[in-house]
């Protein structure tokens, strides 16, 4: 399987930040040798930072240097291997360490709330507050960005979206997709249909608040929506091989977990243009009210997978301009 690149950022914690007063000088060899250095999978983020830099990354000569740090870590030491692994590490650092993204560890609330309105100075460079995934909160994390690159990185990510009234926990969730470690794949012609939703009438416990006593559970019988498609839509099976030749592998999978910006979850495989043919429809409605041509789909998505999919009304033209496949 082809592999998921893992890059290099910084992460500090806002007592660090505190007791330094929100500035600080640290370079490379000193945060990894206290541990303030971790790992972070290739991502839309990161493509996109590296877009906007026009930096192209040459994964062979990774692998490559990869390989010549580890023949040099069986050699002998002395000061000529020495030098020649620094220099390899070095190289290395070079291609992989992205200092324009930060990981912030929050262990204190109040310097979390400071740095997410005033931004930190990091080496002469001010960073500021950039996405909080739902992953990321749970483990009281969050990532900030050299402020240089913070208005072109949303304009991007937020692939010209519409501006609509949000609640901010669900707008960092939706945001978040673009840092997910992912591969990226060809881009497929798809669209977006309405969700199947399906109401039965289901037994449920409900509890009823008793003051000045022991709530009481009456079970009862309540109508419920079920979503049926929640979080998955299908792809042609031509397309699920393009994509698993693209993945390097040695088989076609019955399924692919995706993300994009606002878009994540499952699409399996189905001949749904076998199926049109069967039923004798070609065109289906998508969720802004257009006929679209099935034969012409490699992807169909749902609206569940589409978050904020109401905020956008040239999405097509929207992705052609924004997003990296």
């Amino acid at each position: 399987m082809k592999k998921l690149q893992q890059y290099y950022i910084f992460k500090i914690s806002t007592t660090q930040l505190s007791h330094s007063n929100y500035n600080i000088t640290m370079c490379f060899e000193e945060a990894q040798k206290s541990s303030k250095i971790i790992s972070l999978g290739d991502s839309q983020m990161l493509r996109t930072l590296r877009k906007i830099k026009d930096i192209n990354i040459d994964i062979n000569e990774i692998d490559i240097l990869l390989s010549e740090k580890r023949k040099i870590k069986r050699r002998s030491h002395n000061k000529e291997n020495l030098k020649a692994l620094l220099e390899t590490e070095q190289k290395l650092r070079d291609l992989l360490f992205v200092p324009e993204i930060i990981s912030i560890f929050v262990d204190d609330i109040r310097h979390y709330k400071y740095i997410g309105k005033n931004g930190f100075i990091l080496n002469n460079k001010k960073y500021v507050r950039f996405a909080c995934g739902a992953g990321q909160a749970r483990r009281n994390n969050a990532l900030f960005i050299d402020q240089e690159y913070e208005e072109e990185m949303y304009s991007i990510l937020n692939n010209d979206r519409d501006d609509i009234e949000i609640t901010p926990a669900k707008y960092n969730a939706y945001f978040s997709l673009s840092t997910s470690a992912s591969i990226p794949v060809s881009e497929p012609y798809f669209c977006v249909v309405p969700d199947k939703e399906v109401i039965r009438t289901e037994k449920v416990d409900f509890v009823k608040e008793i003051e000045n006593g022991d709530d009481e559970v009456i079970e009862m019988d309540r109508d419920i929506t079920f979503n049926l498609w929640d979080g998955q839509g299908i792809i042609s099976p031509k397309m699920a091989k393009q994509w698993a030749e693209e993945l390097e592998l040695d088989y076609t999978p019955s399924s692919f977990i995706i993300r994009s910006n606002f878009i994540k979850g499952l699409v399996v495989v189905i001949d749904f243009h076998k199926f049109s043919d069967e039923i004798g429809k070609r065109f289906i409605t998508d969720i802004y009210g257009n006929n679209v041509n099935i034969r012409d789909m490699d992807v169909i998505l749902t609206q569940s997978q589409f978050k904020l999919w109401n905020a956008f009304s040239g999405l097509l033209q929207n992705m052609k301009k924004n997003i990296l496949f």
